[in-house]
């Protein structure tokens, strides 16, 4: 499977059912929001099926520096424990207003994931639209 940098949203929708797609969350807070509460939000409403991937929780928090990249022994814990699969075609989506998709997209490249586009625009509201009631709790990295 040949895989594009960016996915459209209307895209996503046609493949969500499609074994071979994982879909991630990568909500981030903007500066000056760091107080909301982003777990929440996700269990709130998220596109069926994704997985909540807390770049501040998958931070190297030895470091004095915020958001550093996670040694590589724990950022595959992590990823294990989410359930994420490196076979797989990873689509990163974000609320669409912040840089939060394309820096999973990143973290996941440098780790040696191939197949990860991001949702062009992030998923603004599609993500409330889709989400499921009686969804089951959901998996999240770090936590």
């Amino acid at each position: 499977m040949s895989t594009s940098f960016f996915v459209a949203a209307d895209w996503l929708a046609e493949h969500i059912d499609d074994p071979e797609i994982q879909i991630i969350d990568a909500r981030m807070a903007p500066p000056g929001q760091e107080e909301r509460d982003l777990n929440a939000e996700y269990q709130a409403g998220h596109i069926p099926g994704a997985v909540f991937f807390d770049i501040e929780a998958l931070s190297d928090h030895t470091s004095p520096l915020p958001h550093m990249m996670p040694r590589a022994e724990a950022f595959a814990v992590a990823m294990r424990e989410l359930g994420v699969s490196s076979d797989k075609h990873l689509v990163v989506y974000d609320e669409g207003n912040l840089f939060s998709a394309p820096r999973a997209w990143w973290m996941l490249r440098t780790f040696g994931v191939e197949k990860v586009s991001i949702v062009a625009g992030g998923a603004g509201g599609l993500a409330p639209r889709w989400a499921t009631a009686g969804a089951g709790p959901p998996r999240t990295a770090g936590r």
